[in-house]
């Protein structure tokens, strides 16, 4: 708790989205690899990549906070498919390599930095903590955000939006009135309830509907009173007097909203983590890995 009474709006955190933070580094530095005793090529870019990121975020920030994935049953529970696409084994025990398998260690590593955290709450994805970050205390710290996906946008708030750790800070309002059309700096839920996410196997709600009445529901939207029974009359799903028109696709809409919601909690809620390991124990780690030319806490 002392943490969240210490830090003031002075103060600039980064917040990392710490599985994009190793998929975009063991694909930027995908030709690095270590042998394992039988021999067999192994990746260790997502190790030196991710390391070499943090340590130097970790001189700018006053702290760092990684955001860390836990299982979501209740998405699984109303879209069983939820990700199911994600991963495609394809024979080769390099590119098969599950980089999540090494969390822990890259966690170890990472936190030999004295102002360098994680946290990993029951039930919340990175997104999640990272949007309630934005929702619960955007207002009071220079919240500064890594490697975030499309999903963070659905949260409006106050906070800093870097898509990679080697480009400047993206426009988020310049970024949704782009890819969307919808002129605001964040991108309404109602969204991707309508449109679905591929790239989480979440089906479209309502097929083919209309682009550009869509962007016009969620630029209304903006007003923070409008309700979830305001959305299903304004797509034409329920009359103003609240008879259903088509119950499939007020199913359709109610499962999306279920997926794509952020759970929201305040900050006071999470547990800032680390690891006290010593030098010796991070070079042995560093050793295991076959990564030699990293100095740990440099």
């Amino acid at each position: 708790m002392a943490f969240f009474v210490y830090f003031s709006m002075a103060h600039s955190i980064a917040l990392i989205d710490f599985s994009w933070c190793l998929y975009r580094t063991r694909f930027s530095y995908r030709n690095m690899a270590r042998c394992d005793t039988s021999g067999v090529l192994l990746p260790i870019g997502h190790i030196y990549g991710a390391l070499s990121i943090i340590q130097q975020l970790s001189k700018q920030f006053k702290a760092v906070i990684l955001c860390v994935d836990s299982p979501v049953p209740h998405r699984y529970e109303v879209l069983p498919e939820y990700k199911s696409g994600r991963h495609i084994a394809v024979g080769n025990p390099f590119e098969d390599y599950n980089i999540m398998s090494d969390l822990l260690n890259v966690l170890k590593l990472c936190t030999f930095s004295k102002n360098v955290f994680y946290i990993k709450h029951e039930g919340m994805e990175s997104d999640d903590i990272l949007a309630s970050w934005i929702a619960t205390a955007g207002d009071k710290w220079d919240l500064h955000c890594y490697f975030i996906d499309n999903d963070i946008l659905q949260t409006k708030g106050s906070y800093h939006w870097y898509r990679s750790f080697h480009e400047s800070e993206t426009d988020r309002r310049e970024y949704v009135k782009g890819r969307y059309g919808i002129n605001l700096d964040y991108l309404p839920i109602w969204y991707k309830v309508v449109r679905g996410d591929a790239s989480d196997c979440i089906p479209a709600a309502i097929p083919r509907f209309s682009s550009k009445k869509l962007v016009s529901i969620c630029e209304a939207s903006e007003n923070d009173c409008f309700g979830v029974g305001w959305f299903y009359e304004a797509v034409g799903l329920i009359t103003k007097g609240g008879k259903v028109i088509n119950q499939k696709l007020v199913d359709a809409v109610s499962r999306n909203l279920s997926v794509v919601s952020p759970r929201i909690l305040d900050t006071s809620d999470f547990k800032l983590n680390r690891f006290n390991i010593t030098y010796e124990e991070g070079q042995e780690l560093l050793s295991y890995y076959q990564v030699v030319n990293l100095v740990l806490g440099g």
